[in-house]
């Protein structure tokens, strides 16, 4: 390329400015399109609200304030109903016939377990709903800061297993329904889907949904046996951590917790324990998990033979519970850490630091309220 009348060198100048600047503006433009989609993407803070955004505590993790606690009875009955009348509910009674239950024996395993759990919900549930608390800052106070993240990985584990059956008999609905109106052609239709389930998807706002999908949830509900395992197997998993958070709650706090605390990542955190991790509660959970362990392999291979060990595993939800809830406790009671006990409000210590600072920045230097940094419970 040349230009009249114009210095090579500062052609050859003009050109590289060009290729520079063409490679530049997809990449800004590229960096633009994350900046918006993480600022659509991240939690909204409130209007003189007593916290910031951090990797520990966020609108969506802070007690709950009380303009924002907007259920009733109804909303609370409306939720229950929807979690006991689904596709999940139908088939565990369908499934317990297949496996010789009559009638009357299936609806009243049904009706009991509905019991049992609706106990266990509200138990587990108390310093939720009075601490206005979520299950994330919860498992905190008995796992510690950092070692509350491995219950919710098992809760997510969970409801994506939960979600992926759900989308599947779903399906399977729309599938009859589309049969009738479309008719065999679409019934006769390959089910290609177990091998690109995990191709050709981008967004990252369905992420849960997409690996429901691909874990083959098809797979769990094959046989009435393995949809009774499948839907009981986790209880093995997840038994001792609600034992143990109902333990911390009521044996071992006194229905009592310091909630800046909970939001504190270093070693001025009641919850800190050693490095983030609180030993007791591992320890806790294992003892409530490992005896149940060969029943549910011997459930999983269809090998029960009547033993202990398949005896064990029959009751494992009330196992786990028990001896995860006196264990924890034993453990508290033994080795007991500073703070234990007692209560505080939520204050976190950070932002009212990064207050101050900003106060001092700002032009006036007028001293910054505290107490506007300050929600109690």
């Amino acid at each position: 390329m040349s230009y009249p009348h114009t210095h090579p060198s500062l052609t050859r100048c003009t050109v590289r400015l060009a290729d520079l600047y063409r490679q530049w503006w997809p990449a800004q433009e590229k960096s633009e399109k994350v900046k918006y989609w993480a600022k659509r993407l991240e939690c909204p803070i409130d209007e003189d609200a007593g916290h910031h955004n951090t990797f520990w505590c966020n609108r969506d993790l802070i007690p709950i304030p009380p303009d924002r606690q907007t259920w009733n009875w109804q909303g609370y009955a409306g939720y229950w109903v929807v979690a006991g009348i689904n596709t999940t509910a139908w088939t565990s009674g369908s499934s317990l016939l297949s496996l010789g239950l009559s009638v009357p024996q299936s609806m009243g395993v049904v009706v009991g377990v509905a019991l049992i759990a609706a106990i266990i919900a509200v138990i587990s549930g108390w310093p939720g709903s009075h601490q206005h608390l979520g299950f994330t800052v919860l498992c905190r106070a008995s796992w510690g800061v950092r070692g509350g993240f491995w219950p919710v990985l098992n809760r997510i584990m969970t409801a994506i297993i939960w979600l992926g059956i759900q989308m599947y008999w779903g399906g399977q609905a729309v599938k009859i329904i589309l049969g009738a109106v479309v008719g065999p052609k679409f019934v006769r239709l390959a089910n290609t889907l177990p091998g690109i389930c995990q191709l050709h998807i981008r967004r990252g706002s369905y992420l849960l949904t997409v690996i429901a999908i691909a874990i083959c949830p098809w797979n769990y509900v094959a046989k009435p046996t393995t949809v009774i395992t499948v839907l009981s197997g986790w209880s093995v998993f997840l038994s001792p951590m609600t034992g143990i958070v109902v333990s911390d709650y009521f044996l071992v706090r006194k229905r009592q917790y310091h909630l800046g605390d909970l939001y504190t990542a270093n070693s001025s955190s009641a919850y800190w324990y050693t490095s983030g991790f609180n030993w007791r509660g591992y320890l806790a959970w294992v003892m409530g998990l490992w005896p149940v362990l060969p029943g549910f392999a011997r459930a999983i291979q269809g090998v029960e033979t009547g033993s202990g060990w398949d005896h064990l595993y029959d009751i494992t939800y009330f196992y786990g519970f028990f001896v995860a809830l006196r264990t924890y406790c034993a453990c508290h009671t033994a080795f007991p850490v500073p703070r234990q006990t007692g209560s505080s409000p939520f204050v976190l210590a950070e932002h009212v630091q990064m207050l101050e600072a900003e106060g001092r920045r700002s032009a006036s230097f007028e001293p910054v309220d505290v107490q506007s940094a300050k929600y109690e419970v």
